[in-house]
């Protein structure tokens, strides 16, 4: 009986690290390639500073808060975004 207990324990083991390495359910090696199943990308937290920079320069183009490729360029110097991530976070800012 005690061995019986150990192989199941074992087998448990072995059945949670296969889902652990695979949440998907497959077992395939290859990535995934459909956006369904593909793992979501993670959140950008932005510092004090960035967001000062950011806000600082929407506030003062309220009437017009869309940057030109020069505007973008400098901004990209100040925070250290890349271009994806201003233009995603004037998306955001100018729908709130």
């Amino acid at each position: 009986m005690i061995s019986t207990v150990s192989a199941m324990k074992r087998d448990h083991r072995r059945f949670q690290r296969h889902r652990r390495a695979h949440p998907n359910g497959s077992s395939n090696t290859e990535p995934a390639t459909d956006s369904a199943t593909a793992p979501a990308k993670g959140r950008v937290f932005f510092d004090l500073r960035q967001r000062h920079v950011l806000e600082e320069w929407f506030a003062e183009h309220a009437v017009n808060p869309y940057p030109d490729i020069m505007a973008k360029q400098r901004l990209t110097k100040l925070t250290g975004l890349t271009l994806q991530q201003l233009d995603r976070w004037f998306i955001n800012a100018r729908a709130r």
